[in-house]
Formats: structure tokens, sequence, C-alpha cells
């Protein structure tokens, strides 16, 4: 984290606009090669690809010309291409088979509470900070809403074998739920 934000990200904030102006591609292939080569000492340091690509992603300096040209040649590849390749690893990765009758209560139980947590502390600070009701409950949805967080972060943990694999099924339940239920619950909230 240090060398990256020390060295690399002052290196692209001096000579990225330059590069960036000259050649789209030739600074789009910079930003690739630091992400790849970040990712592989994070493996190497046994932290995970995933900490060595979000280390790269905080060391392009996204406020110059460098972010927004990064941006738009990597965003259709990454929507259109890596996002559903990384869906189809996590759901490969979840054996719904290790489910048995017995751990269907404790499941539910772990959904009920990730839910009414999450949505009681979103609501419970909006409030907090003067928030009307129907506005503190919008706001309680969208943080209740876990998407592709709760995914990376319970295939790493299954990876690192930090989790077994119920607990990734339950991971992987709590992200489809929250997700699913996000669009209906907050326009009923902002509704009221």
């Amino acid at each position: 984290l240090v060398l990256m934000l020390a060295i690399a990200r002052p290196v692209l904030t001096r000579f990225g606009d330059r590069i960036a102006g000259q050649s789209p591609t030739g600074m789009l292939a910079l930003v690739v090669i630091i992400t790849l080569v970040s990712g592989r000492l994070a493996v190497e340091a046994g932290l995970g690809v995933i900490v060595g690509g979000f280390i790269a992603g905080l060391t392009v300096p996204a406020r110059t010309v460098v972010g927004p040209v990064v941006d738009a040649r990597l965003a259709d590849l990454v929507t259109a291409v890596l996002l559903p390749v990384f869906l189809a690893n996590s759901g490969l990765a979840t054996d719904l088979t290790t489910l048995s009758g017995g751990t269907l209560p404790g499941l539910a139980l772990f959904l009920v509470v990730a839910v009414v947590a999450k949505l009681a502390v979103g609501v419970g600070a909006a409030r907090a900070m003067g928030l009307p009701t129907n506005e503190a409950r919008a706001l309680g949805v969208l943080v209740n809403c876990r998407g592709l967080l709760v995914l990376v972060v319970g295939l790493a943990a299954l990876e690192a074998g930090v989790i077994t694999p119920q607990m990734q099924v339950g991971s992987v339940l709590v992200a489809l739920v929250t997700t699913a239920m996000t669009g209906p619950l907050f326009s009923r909230a902002l509704a009221r």
C-alpha cells in the first residue's frame, strides 16, 4: 500500500494526464499492468487478489484526466464481461448441497438478523441525524442492500478457509434477498 501510494500514484498523477492525452490506450495499458501487479503482490502477501485490485484502484488518480480515460475504456468491459464472470465464479463456489434440514433454521435466523440489524441501524442513524421517518426508512432500505460486497467477502473468506460452505451459502442468500427487496421497499418508503 505504501509503495503504491508513495510511488505509483505520484507517477500517475505527474505523467498520467500527459500520457492519457497523447495515448489513452497507453494509459489504459499502464493502469491494467499496475492492477495486475498489485493483485499478484497482494496474493503473495497473503491478502488476496481483491485487496490488490482495491489498492490499485486507490492508486489511480480519479480527479485527473486519467480516471475518466480509464473509466470510459473499462466500464463496458467490466460490466459486460468481468462482472458476469465474477458472479459465475461466485455461483460455482456456492454449494447448495451442503445445506440440510438442520441448517435451514439457522440460515433463516441469519437472514432475518442480517436484514433487521442493517435496517434498524440505517433508520436509527438517519432519524438521529434529523431525517423525516419516510426518508429514514428509505435510507435504511438502501443501507440494507448488500449487493456485490457480501459476495466478494464471502468468496474470499471461503477461499481462505475462514468460513464454512454453509456460511458462504448464507452470505449469498443475504446478498440475493437484500438486493431483490431494495427496489420495492425503497419505492414504498418514498411513497409514504
